[in-house]
């Protein structure tokens, strides 16, 4: 193996473990605090997620696609073959969903949970939106699993046409 891939791979390895490893700390954070009536307890629970988010989930993305991107450079057949074009684009749905919609609802909902310490009508929206923010989570989860299937798929063709 080359030194290259092997880093490169160790790289995608170290990404991939600072984000799931954030993501359950963030699920963690999540179910056992955002159900009490204890607002400035959620506040506070919502301002660790949204660090946890920022400083590690975050990072750990950007060396799992950067990683992810180098180790293929260079390997033209690969873009031949569908489980990476189908790794690719759900790995850009993934992108959108944390940047544009996970975000903005750990945001939006650390907001509210502030805004909740004093008023009640704040709280009611805190509830009705939290199974939104649950549901983008999921999807993202559910994306995260396909695309280290495709991974593993990807892998065993490689390893497979190296052997012939």
């Amino acid at each position: 193996m080359k030194f290259w891939t092997f880093l490169f791979r160790l790289l995608y390895m170290i990404g991939t473990a600072a984000f799931f490893g954030s993501i359950l700390s963030i699920i963690y954070l999540a179910r056992t605090n955002d159900f009490t009536n204890d607002w400035s307890r959620v506040y506070l629970m919502r301002t660790q997620m949204i660090g946890i988010l920022n400083h590690i989930t975050i990072p750990g993305i950007a060396v799992m696609f950067i990683s992810g991107i180098l180790m293929y450079v260079g390997r033209k057949a690969l873009l031949r073959q569908a489980a990476f074009r189908w790794k690719l684009v759900f790995s850009i749905l993934f992108l959108l969903n944390t940047f544009f919609v996970l975000m903005s609802y750990l945001k939006h909902l650390g907001d509210l949970a502030n805004a909740a310490m004093t008023s009640s009508k704040a709280a009611d929206r805190f509830l009705a939106q939290h199974p939104y923010e649950d549901l983008s989570g999921m999807i993202n989860l559910v994306l995260f699993f396909i695309i280290v299937f495709l991974d593993y798929k990807l892998s065993r063709q490689t390893e497979a046409s190296k052997s012939y």
